[in-house]
């Protein structure tokens, strides 16, 4: 939609056309830890792309925006176009959540509406709740677990109750306090994350949530500046769960990096491993149990990818090619069998640079992945990712499903045997069409050969054609057109049709060489030597045959008109 009609609703079936295909958009109906749930209707039996996002805000249509891309998930409909998903965040949602689909032909949806998730911001795990009483001048609330852990944070909040500032407070052992001052206090703040929420009794609950536990890890390298660390949680089953990625150092001192990172056992499973991850740019090391690990040898190879580039779209029957390089620090620059090139699971090549041939039928429409292997000599191993669209084009005729957009398609492109494809009958293609879906005015017209008889000499005999006195070996047309018709042939092209019988209507040697108008008569001249030679061609003379006659103006669409008319020749050959 654009800005001035605001958000197109999502239709059943999604069967309206327009900007993108109007491809509905997904609808949330939850956000709830890192958990995102809803569901989709579009074109049945369609798989899609569900991208989600967190923004601090929602926009003011309700819908979006994507501040901050979490994840991703395909969902395939059903036959009646419906389809629910639920998608793991990585990170603990916060915000507002919004989502996009995307179809296999590329075309995106807009966002949809927000959801707000609903753990508040900063939350860990909720671990008590205490009522504020009426009566007491002080309440205290004692954490509900196996000791107090330095980990435990509360915030000093000031509210207002019946005329007076009620404050929360630390007490420094492990504890939440709910104080009522005198009515002339001040309250004083500070940081952390205690919650309040009102219920329907009138009282003041409080609610204290328990927040990540503080891991440090400890990093040796030559280089400590450059390491980069992620933290992952292993689940016995098999899950893996990204606590931190990509930290950079909190403290470097020598040779040694340390990091810190939060971690709320209660986000991620139980009997799970904390594994850092550490990196110096050439490779990735998980850490030991306790969190600390060399990250220096062995070095792994680099790779890139320069083609396809990111977000690159190819049609149907297109090659596709792919540009990799790899370097290792010990071995170099890595070429051949070191570089293997993987398309949707299955290798295609081992090269720097490979071309990819469509298979028979032409690549299927949708998203695919492609994997560069860099492997170097010791057998260490790094892969690049790439993933790149193909968009339909079943008539192979250059022009996208998406891209052949006008109403009288009907969606376009179905039709593989017609290539170049004329709907309005107009005699231009689609492809060089302006106006495809709108045929041109067209107009009867009387026409008159001149000279007549048309003298032409015997084959082998140059010139083929008795020329004028001017020497001119040209013909001419003139032609009356409609009045409307004949105030517009400024630009006309005219062109010969059939003579004797034979099309000659692809035949640019039969195109008008000059047009002229005078007293709402057009006259076209055509090269008269060509015509004689396609005589002697197929033997044609001292005979009366009829020259069929076509022009269209430089107008499109219900501007453009064409016309077409007869005139009769005597050919006559002499010596």
């Amino acid at each position: 939609a654009d800005g001035a009609s605001g958000v197109t609703p999502n239709d059943p079936g999604d069967f309206d056309t327009g900007p993108n295909d109007l491809q509905n958009f997904p609808v949330l109906d939850e956000a709830n830890g890192t958990t995102i749930a809803g569901t989709l209707n579009s074109e049945p039996a369609t798989t899609y792309r569900l991208e989600f996002f967190s923004n601090e805000a929602c926009d003011g249509s309700e819908h979006g925006e994507g501040q901050t891309y979490l994840t991703s998930t395909d969902v395939t409909t059903n036959a009646d176009g419906n389809a629910s998903f639920t998608a793991t965040a990585p990170v603990v949602l916060d915000g507002f959540i919004t989502a996009t689909a995307t179809d296999p032909d590329g075309n995106t949806s807009e966002f949809s509406r927000c959801l707000e998730a609903d753990a508040p911001s900063g939350a860990g795990t909720r671990d008590l709740w205490t009522l504020d009483p009426d009566s007491p001048a002080t309440s205290q609330a004692e954490l509900v677990a196996d000791g107090v852990q330095p980990w435990w944070s509360q915030e000093r909040i000031a509210f207002e109750r019946d005329g007076a500032i009620w404050t929360v407070a630390p007490d420094g052992d492990g504890a939440a306090t709910v104080t009522e001052p005198p009515d002339d206090s001040a309250p004083s703040l500070s940081g952390g994350l205690l919650a309040f929420q009102y219920d329907n009794d009138g009282q003041q609950d409080v609610m204290l949530w328990r927040l990540a536990q503080p891991v440090t890890v400890t990093v040796q390298d030559d280089n400590p500046e450059d390491v980069r660390l992620d933290l992952i949680l292993e689940c016995p089953d098999g899950f893996k769960y990204p606590i931190a990625v990509a930290i950079t150092p909190d403290q470097v001192d020598g040779a040694s990096a340390e990091f810190t990172a939060n971690y709320d056992p209660s986000a991620g499973c139980e009997g799970g491993m904390l594994v850092a991850v550490v990196s110096d740019g050439f490779h990735r090391v998980p850490s030991s149990q306790s969190l600390s690990q060399p990250a220096t040898e062995p070095k792994h190879p680099v790779g890139a990818i320069s083609g396809p580039l990111i977000g690159s779209e190819y049609l149907q029957f297109q090659n596709i090619p792919l540009h990799g390089s790899g370097r290792d620090a010990e071995d170099g620059d890595l070429t051949g069998t070191s570089l293997t090139w993987i398309l949707d699971g299955r290798v295609v090549g081992s090269a720097g640079q490979l071309d990819l041939s469509p298979p028979a039928g032409g690549w299927s429409r949708g998203i695919h992945t492609l994997v560069l292997r860099v492997t170097d000599a010791e057998g260490n191993v790094t892969e690049i990712v790439r993933t790149f669209t193909i968009l339909a084009d079943a008539d192979n005729d250059g022009l996208s499903r998406r891209d052949e957009g006008a109403a009288c398609f009907s969606r376009g492109d179905r039709d593989p045997t017609n290539a170049f494809a004329d709907y309005d009958g107009d005699g231009i293609p689609n492809v060089d069409d302006p106006e495809p879906c709108t045929a041109a005015a067209t107009y009867e017209a009387t026409a008159v050969f001149l000279p007549d008889p048309m003298r032409i000499r015997a084959p082998g005999t140059e010139p083929p054609i008795v020329p004028h006195d001017d020497g001119e070996e040209t013909v001419l047309v003139r032609i009356r057109l409609p009045y409307r018709a004949i105030t517009e042939v400024r630009g006309l092209s005219v062109r010969l049709s059939t003579i004797a019988g034979i099309d000659v209507s692809g035949d640019a040697r039969f195109r008008n060489v000059e047009w002229r108008v005078r007293n709402g008569v057009g006259t076209a001249l055509f090269d008269g030597a060509a015509m004689a030679r396609l005589f002697h061609q197929h033997g044609i003379r001292d005979h009366r045959i009829v020259v069929g006659v076509t022009g269209r103006s430089q107008a499109t669409g219900a501007s453009a008109w064409t016309f077409s008319a007869s005139a009769g020749v005597y050919v006559q050959e002499v010596p």
